[in-house]
């Protein structure tokens, strides 16, 4: 990703971030038409390479391995509206027993 485009699209998410702090009551409809491939990528490689993998049992490695095509599906998913992310994992503590919801 380029300078211009890095500072365009840091631009566009501060922007999107000042009008939610302004204003609460505004609702977005989409946001995925701020994401493109360069933008996720450079996300991407600045991930930690070191954390346990996901919920989507996913680790940072398996995800490298087809990249640009895992990351140009992606968006795809997030334009067409049909991305579905996996509820995250919760776990509660509760003087030391450890309840799971899946």
């Amino acid at each position: 990703m380029s300078n211009s485009e890095l500072n365009n699209t840091l631009y566009k998410l501060s922007s999107l971030s000042k009008c939610a702090k302004e204003n609460k009551t505004f609702q977005f409809e989409s946001l995925a038409h701020h994401l493109n491939v360069e933008f996720l990528k450079d996300c991407y490689n600045n991930l930690a390479r070191n954390k346990a993998v996901g919920i989507d049992k996913v680790s940072w490695q398996d995800y490298n391995s087809n990249l640009d095509e895992n990351l140009r599906k992606l968006v795809q998913r997030l334009k067409n509206k049909s991305f579905r992310p996996l509820p995250a994992k919760e776990c509660i503590s509760l003087k030391g027993m450890v309840k799971q919801d899946p």
